[in-house]
């Protein structure tokens, strides 16, 4: 079928005036026919395939409404009601008498016969109105620019930092920019919860992704008969009731009034509702998959996924043996087996800023490439019964299974079984390890604890700096590199190297604000507070057994010996900030740790 919905004039797009009613009415029988009722998703990129599915979907639901996406747009003007999302470009754009800058995040409100020129062109997704726009100013709104609009957390992003810039609001006591034929808010979505739009007096909703970090995605589901009701499901059905859609920049995806929904993994989308944010149309269903997952018993990869709020901490398994954490649906850290030593990478904040250095699993950063032995977040140690695990790449750990993982709300936890062995590939000795993930208030953090099992020969560890739980720097935290290296004594930069303190935290300035990490001690440790092998070039390392470099004591004075078939225990806490603390908040956290 040819496309008349959309015709071009020289660089001039505009949309034939009634055209919508009769294809309103031809998609409507369609709607009838083929039953268009789940999710549509098109990609707006370089390569976007027609947007017919998604366009049909909407005005056969919307009358009056119509869906155009303009890519490379230098001048539009507009034949009825219009607003206009821009999606690609940044440049400066011109309505009637006024120019101002435009990027992509801003919405255009343009009545009928308004003209936009951009300059360089722009891409944006066009919706037009069947009413006319109330009059007033600014038509350009920048939800990023805009005095008048900050952060209001609430719907899909309720946590007390959210992103959430609501664009044109249902009420005034949400946001200055009214209507009542199409609502929109910007926000990042870490982890909404589940919901739908009923099917009378609800409304439409589209998400137009504009940033989409890795594991961002959509949980959808079109049974919410089924969900409301699961008499009539067996436990297959239960199973299948959602599903999971990876999403990632410039996608369009079209959720219609009763599909079920939620928002995870960051996200930054313009959420864009017709006929707009209906009071009371929002209805919540965890309740329901919680009790549907119990009712037929469903657990690990089979249970429906159900939000938990910002303080729930999840442990999930990879398909690498590993674990991925999240906290409050964001992404956190990731137990990796990819390298000689499980390590953890990245470490983020609560923030989503990464704290340990990318390198050498990703490029630099702006981070040295030295070192590639410094592996994020990881337990290791250059003397070990004669056998190098710090440096040497034929001494592993393998870690042999995980016992055990948990989530919960506010802490989450995973053990774990490892065994050392030497470039012979025998085994030296074993360990376990529990990891406890937390929350508290902004931060967040991890307490690790690692059982050291010596075999029928006993184990040493050696007197050598060359370890041992150590964290290897994101760049703007390092000192050498304009960031701040203190420890609980106040000492600073390079003086902390070789000192004992409780803890040392590392801080700096990132793209998205300042940051801080720090590691502490536990005083059941032997030696604490112990010396720390701390680096200005990026690196903090705990390290009970270097006694000699560190304090010039005679060789061989920092080794500790476990006899045979006798263990040793060691406990660390590291915490990440979304800011630089001042040292008593640091402090508290290491006193709650102390008494753990």
């Amino acid at each position: 079928m040819k496309d008349l919905r959309v015709e071009r004039v020289g660089t001039t797009a505009f949309y034939p005036r009634d055209m919508w009613k009769v294809l309103a009415a031809w998609f409507a029988l369609a709607s009838g026919l083929f039953g268009f009722q789940g999710p549509a998703l098109v990609n707006l990129g370089p390569d976007a395939s027609d947007i017919g599915q998604v366009r049909s979907q909407f005005e056969a639901a919307n009358p009056g409404h119509t869906l155009e996406w303009l890519p490379d747009t230098p001048l539009f003007q507009a034949s009825a009601p219009t607003v206009a999302f821009v999606q690609v470009g940044e440049g400066m754009c011109t309505l009637g008498k006024e120019t101002s800058p435009y990027e992509v995040g801003d919405l255009l409100r343009l009545r009928q016969g308004d003209t936009v020129l951009f300059d360089p062109p722009a891409g944006v997704l066009v919706f037009t109105l069947p009413k006319p726009l109330a009059a007033s100013r600014p038509s350009n709104i920048r939800p990023d620019w805009d005095e008048n609009i900050t952060d209001t957390p609430g719907g899909c992003a309720t946590e007390g930092d959210a992103y959430r810039r609501i664009l044109l609001t249902w009420q005034g006591k949400n946001g200055p920019y009214l209507s009542r034929q199409i609502n929109a808010h910007r926000v990042r979505i870490w982890d909404s919860f589940t919901h739908y739009h009923p099917k009378e007096g609800g409304f439409d909703e589209f998400y137009l992704v504009q940033e989409a970090p890795p594991g961002a995605r959509l949980v959808v589901g079109e049974d919410l008969a089924g969900i409301l009701d699961p008499d009539d499901l067996g436990p297959e059905d239960a199973a299948g009731l959602l599903r999971s859609i990876p999403i990632q920049p410039d996608d369009l995806v079209y959720l219609p009034r009763g599909m079920v929904h939620r928002g995870v993994g960051g996200a930054v989308v313009q959420v864009i509702t017709v006929p707009g944010f209906v009071p009371g149309a929002e209805i919540g269903v965890d309740r329901q998959l919680e009790e549907i997952n119990s009712r037929f018993e469903l657990q690990g990869d089979r249970a429906l996924p159900v939000h938990r709020g910002p303080g729930w901490v999840e442990v999930t398994p990879t398909a690498g043996g590993g674990a991925k954490i999240y906290i409050g649906g964001r992404p956190f850290t990731e137990l990796k087996m990819d390298r000689r030593h499980p390590d953890f990478w990245p470490l983020r904040n609560s923030a989503g800023q990464a704290l340990s250095r990318a390198w050498p699993r990703e490029g630099g950063q702006g981070g040295k490439q030295d070192h590639p032995h410094h592996q994020s977040l990881w337990f290791a140690h250059g003397k070990i019964d004669g056998l190098d695990f710090w440096h040497d790449p034929e001494a592993k750990v393998r870690a042999n299974r995980i016992l055990g993982m948990g989530s919960g709300e506010g802490r989450g936890w995973l053990e774990m079984e490892s065994s050392w062995s030497g470039p012979s590939d025998r085994e030296v000795f074993s360990d376990r390890r529990r990891i406890d993930f937390f929350k508290r208030g902004s931060a967040w953090g991890l307490d690790f604890s690692i059982t050291l099992e010596a075999g029928g020969d006993g184990l040493v560890f050696g007197d050598t700096k060359e370890g041992t739980f150590a964290l290897r720097l994101a760049a703007e935290l390092v000192a050498d590199q304009g960031g701040t290296l203190v420890n609980s004594e106040g000492n600073r930069g390079k003086v902390a190297w070789g000192q004992r303190s409780r803890w040392v935290m590392a801080s700096g300035e990132l793209s998205r604000g300042p940051a801080a990490v720090a590691v502490m001690d536990h005083p059941g440790n032997p030696r604490h507070p112990t010396p720390w092998h701390a680096r200005t070039y990026g690196l903090v390392a705990a390290n009970p057994f270097g006694l000699h470099a560190f304090e010039g004591a005679p060789e061989g004075s920092g080794r500790i010996e476990i006899p045979p078939g006798e263990s040793l225990q060691f406990r660390w806490r590291v915490v990440l900030f979304p800011e630089i603390p001042a040292a008593e908040k640091v402090e508290t956290l290491f006193l709650d740790f102390a008494n753990s």
